[in-house]
């Protein structure tokens, strides 16, 4: 018999509109008899059409992918959507308020410990309530990601290769569509609790990527999120109508029109089907005469 998840909210999924929320995870300890851990979430939901899941903080050292989510949740209105987006800017929320790797109530990794556990401890619940709530909704899935205080990354988006051409395919469009100046393809999808592997094993189109790193914020690396997020998921499935930067001084403008990988306003006759793609990328295996180093440790280095 399947576990049922010990996380509950008043979120509804199938609601349209814009709703911002709490998940509630029970949490049992000396000072709080009744207490619950809180995380949160929103869901901009507008008819019919493919869903979006974002999510940011897994680690809560890495800060770039929270800082974009959180700004995106402010940003997104429903008259935007075409479909539905669920955010969790915060995934292990413990973990980010701590400002650490692993959460400081059980020691875990959340992007180790797929499917979860919906009677373990906190980091265990919270990746059975994605595995079994949030992915059966998603149609595309996109985990944000940092180098942390350990690492320092150059800024890529990436995709890992599933035994699934097809899934392959819609992943490298959107990929491509991210408009990252760097590109990384994993040789395979197979993790030791991965999220982004639970992902695509349930047949998502799921993207990953570091966008920064040392133990600090990179603002050119939130400014690549900011704009990627916006592109990437029309690529898919048009779930966004409209893109363009997030914060101040941005505009929304259409990006994409009438179905994946249409001109954008302003692209030269010459420009193709993919006129945002003026980068380059980078197909690499995990081994180490194949993969090009795309991270350095960092000053204050603590270990991975």
């Amino acid at each position: 018999m399947a576990q049922r998840t010990r996380i509950f909210g008043d979120i509804d999924y199938d609601r349209d509109g814009k709703q911002v929320g709490w998940l509630y995870l029970p949490y049992s300890v000396t000072r709080s008899a009744y207490g619950n851990i809180a995380f949160p979430i929103a869901v901009i939901k507008n008819g019919k059409g493919p869903t979006v899941l974002f999510t940011a903080g897994t680690h809560g050292d890495e800060y770039e992918g929270q800082i974009a989510l959180t700004k995106l949740i402010r940003a997104l209105e429903p008259g935007s959507v075409a479909g539905r987006v669920i955010i969790m800017p915060a995934a292990n929320l413990p973990a980010a308020l701590a400002a650490s790797r692993v959460s400081p109530l059980d020691g875990g990794n959340l992007n180790r410990v797929y499917p979860g556990d919906a009677d373990g401890t906190p980091t265990w619940a919270i990746a059975h309530y994605i595995e079994t709530v949030l992915f059966p909704l998603a149609d595309f899935y996109h985990d944000l990601h940092a180098g942390g205080s350990s690492l320092q990354y150059q800024p890529f988006v990436s995709m890992r290769q599933s035994d699934n051409p097809e899934l392959d395919r819609r992943a490298m469009a959107a990929l491509r569509a991210f408009g990252a100046p760097l590109g990384l393809v994993w040789a395979h999808a197979h993790g030791s609790g991965l999220a982004i592997s639970s992902a695509i094993a349930r047949g998502i189109v799921a993207l990953g990527g570091e966008f920064g790193g040392s133990g600090a914020v990179s603002r050119s690396g939130v400014a690549l999120v900011e704009r990627g997020i916006l592109l990437r998921p029309r690529a898919g499935g048009r779930a966004l109508r409209a893109g363009g930067r997030v914060g101040p001084g941005g505009r929304d403008r259409p990006a994409l029109r009438r179905g994946p990988f249409r001109r954008r306003p302003g692209a030269g006759a010459g420009a193709g089907p993919f006129p945002h793609l003026r980068h380059r990328h980078l197909h690499a295996s995990l081994r180490p005469h194949r993969t090009r180093r795309l991270c350095r440790p960092s000053r204050n280095a603590v270990g991975s």
